[in-house]
């Protein structure tokens, strides 16, 4: 049954990657470009500026050592990026019931008919976590430090891809100290107490050494990028904790909104006989003791995915995942006796009318085929790049300011700016690291007669940046493309 799973996810996370051709997300180029790019000379938060982890686009970049760069490798790291997350829930349904199991897996699917492919690295981020939380409760159940190592891995591996997961690491954490105290035997010292913890530790400290060596980065330059930069966009762009009517539709379009309310329900008041329980505490011998911790680390675990959601404020479509993977492990957890197929048959019903994006993949694809290969085929959003890296393609451009990731990736062409730097054009208080403004410098000294390129909705925005404002005073506007202005300097 397992294997039907994993061929029905690769189905579905195949068709969900080709939106990728009749799409082009900026946020997924920006990552696949960097992932391409980045290299010894060109690093990521130094010349290459990001306030994302660095571990998405080591997944990105291992993917295109085997199989290169280019829009149809893209679309297949794509693809790889929605399997693993379903893998992740495949291997939490084993020995599920088949009903319970199918639920959980068409929730997913239609909760990702309604994400773009900028959804990509919340997918991989909620991939690592179910991750994290799977060894750890099979540690919870083997005490086996195999299982205790791959827990501080991929738990590592979420911080290192979002630091906002760092709630989850902090769980784990907690997790391997709190069983060792509760079911440990006469005579057990501080070593027994602490190693699963010590080895946890030391397996997510091998992971981030790997790739910090790897990628040649800067833990100064990371602190920047992920603490620094995110506690700026809290201050300048703030979070909205009213601006969530779309995530609730995406529940209530997949499913999981009914599903959690007939489970929360029914399983209330076992819930509150579990907290109460008197009985257990008195009576708390090692089996009795892991049971209760069980039950108890489903739902801490839980308990942290709603504050992240709530804390991020973010009505960004992707950022459902954050509340999604709660209500996973609530029903994989306590389903089993609850849900039945009448549930997952009026799942399946209610959603049906939404499954129409997968459809609209398809019918694209019937019409379209030629955009699986030509990136400026007919009804390709890429189009409008396409004057651009021709250009770039001769070699007369290599700057683009407010540039996205895709016509560097199109053009084959290096950067010799960051991919990202929005935030030092978009608004009155822009964030400069000192590479940022070390490029800008280069820009505004270059030559004269030099060309640049610039985002046309960018340049014509009055956003109050004295950065943008200096490019308009050394450089004029010389001739309009599609999306993109170019400025001559003068």
């Amino acid at each position: 049954m397992q294997l039907i799973y994993l061929v029905a996810s690769s189905v579905v996370s195949i068709l969900w990657a080709f939106r990728l051709p009749y799409e082009w997300g900026s946020d997924f180029g920006g990552y696949y470009a960097g992932a391409m790019f980045t290299d010894d000379a060109y690093r990521l938060y130094s010349q290459y500026f990001d306030h994302k982890g660095p571990i998405y686009y080591v997944f990105l970049k291992i993917i295109g050592w085997f199989i290169g760069f280019g829009a149809p490798q893209a679309l297949f790291s794509l693809a790889l990026t929605a399997f693993t997350f379903f893998v992740s829930l495949v291997i939490l349904v084993e020995k599920k019931k088949k009903s319970l199991a199918t639920l959980v897996l068409v929730i997913a699917t239609i909760s990702l008919a309604q994400q773009p492919t900028n959804a990509s690295i919340a997918l991989f981020l909620a991939s690592q976590i179910l991750f994290a939380y799977y060894f750890t409760n099979k540690y919870i159940a083997t005490s086996s430090l195999v299982d205790a190592a791959f827990a501080g891995f991929f738990a590592t591996s979420a911080v290192m891809t979002r630091i906002d997961a760092i709630g989850y690491l902090i769980w784990v954490v907690g997790a391997l100290l709190v069983l060792p105290n509760m079911t440990r035997e006469q005579g057990s010292n501080a070593v027994t107490k602490f190693r699963p913890l010590a080895v946890a530790v030391a397996a997510g400290a091998v992971l981030f050494v790997l790739v910090v060596l790897q990628m040649g980065l800067s833990i100064n330059e990371m602190f920047v990028a992920n603490i620094s930069f995110n506690n700026y966009y809290k201050n300048v762009v703030g979070g909205c904790f009213y601006c969530r009517s779309n995530h609730f539709l995406i529940l209530l379009k997949s499913g999981a909104l009914f599903v959690i309310g007939y489970l929360l329900i029914e399983t209330f008041k076992d819930f509150r006989n579990w907290i109460f329980s008197k009985k257990l505490l008195k009576t708390l011998d090692v089996v009795s003791a892991q049971r209760f911790y069980d039950n108890g680390a489903s739902w801490t675990f839980v308990f942290v995915g709603v504050a992240l959601w709530i804390y991020s404020g973010s009505d960004k479509d992707y950022h459902i995942y954050l509340i999604l993977l709660s209500i996973f492990v609530l029903v994989i957890k306590y389903g089993d006796k609850l849900l039945n197929g009448r549930v997952l048959l009026a799942v399946c019903f209610s959603a049906l009318p939404f499954t129409q994006e997968y459809a609209k993949t398809v019918w694209q694809l019937v019409r379209y085929p030629e955009c699986l290969s030509q990136p400026f085929c007919l009804k390709s959003p890429a189009l409008a790049y396409k004057d651009a890296v021709q250009l770039m393609k001769d070699g007369k451009f290599l700057v683009i300011i407010g540039g996205r990731g895709w016509p560097y990736v199109f053009a084959r062409q290096k950067p010799i700016v960051s991919l990202n730097d929005w935030w030092l054009y978009s608004n009155n208080t822009p964030f400069a690291t000192p590479e940022l403004q070390k490029q800008f410098e280069e820009v505004v000294n270059m030559k004269e007669d030099s060309e640049i390129l610039i985002d046309k909705s960018l340049y014509n925005s009055d956003t109050g940046s004295p950065y943008l404002d200096k490019i308009r005073e050394v450089y004029s506007v010389k001739n309009n493309l599609d999306y993109y202005l170019v400025l001559k300097k003068h």
